[in-house]
């Protein structure tokens, strides 16, 4: 089972965000921001699939064969609220908090400008 001890950071874990051009500009900004949480692991498609049920994201395939659960804005109170529950002891403690900084920068509404956009490009 992926889950023991250590909780969900036994899988290759990534707290990632990316700033991506939209293609139609019905808003003011050429840019979108995404917040995702990651989580990778080979030939674990079943257990992945159930973790879905608990904490949302869906189950995806890579060409090497590396099952991922891709957690994305919709369910990310989930993984906050068990890293809250659970805190990290490890160097991945930073980059959660920098991906809390940003996500906390996101909630404010800071992307909705160029200057707040431009604060969080240069947090990462």
């Amino acid at each position: 089972m992926i889950l023991d001890s250590q909780g969900l950071q036994t899988l290759k874990a990534v707290f990632f965000f990316y700033i991506s051009k939209r293609k139609e500009l019905k808003r003011k900004l050429p840019f979108a921001l995404r917040l995702k949480y990651i989580l990778s692991q080979k030939d674990s498609h079943a257990e992945l699939t159930f973790l879905t049920t608990l904490i949302g994201g869906n189950v995806q395939k890579s060409k090497s064969g590396v099952d991922s659960l891709v957690i994305n804005n919709i369910s990310l109170d989930t993984i906050v609220n068990y890293f809250t529950n659970h805190p990290l002891k490890t160097k991945k403690l930073q980059s959660y908090e920098k991906w809390m900084e940003i996500r906390k920068m996101v909630q404010d509404k800071q992307h909705l400008s160029i200057k707040g956009m431009l604060n969080i490009k240069k947090k990462s």
